[in-house]
């Protein structure tokens, strides 16, 4: 299914922010219903692959892959740690913020991660939490 010229506009507009309540009204749709139009746009199977082709259209333009953009993590990553170890402290957050960009990079933060258990404890404890009760009312298991 092809695209009206509105929903192009729409597609071309978003991809200047990724903002689809702003990239509607840019391209025509009404500042009253826009952020109900650009999440409805955003629903539609046409529009998600006229995004989606444009977006890969642009890496391919620029040369852009996940080892590149990798390669370029590492680097600032290693830039930061050699700071960091030389006492920058605020080197020190330039190099998690490195690591965390990689992690995202690569999927890791897509899933909750699972919390480890303490060290010699199998015990798991759970409390039910229950809107109506006082914390102190609430039933651990």
């Amino acid at each position: 299914m092809t695209l009206t010229n509105k929903q192009a506009a729409f597609v071309d507009e978003y991809l200047i922010d990724f903002n689809a309540t702003q990239a509607a009204i840019r391209a025509g749709y009404s500042k009253k219903t826009a952020n109900e139009q650009g999440s409805q746009n955003l629903a539609k199977l046409n529009i998600q692959k006229a995004i989606q082709k444009a977006i890969t259209a642009r890496q391919k333009a620029n040369g852009v892959t996940r080892d590149s953009i990798a390669s370029e993590i590492d680097d600032m990553t290693a830039v930061a740690k050699q700071q960091a170890t030389e006492g920058n402290t605020q080197a020190l957050s330039a190099w998690v913020k490195a690591i965390e960009a990689k992690a995202k990079l690569y999927g890791f933060y897509d899933t909750p991660p699972e919390p480890e258990p303490e060290q010699g404890n199998d015990e798991i404890i759970v409390t039910v939490v229950d809107a109506r009760k006082t914390p102190e009312e609430q039933t651990t298991l």
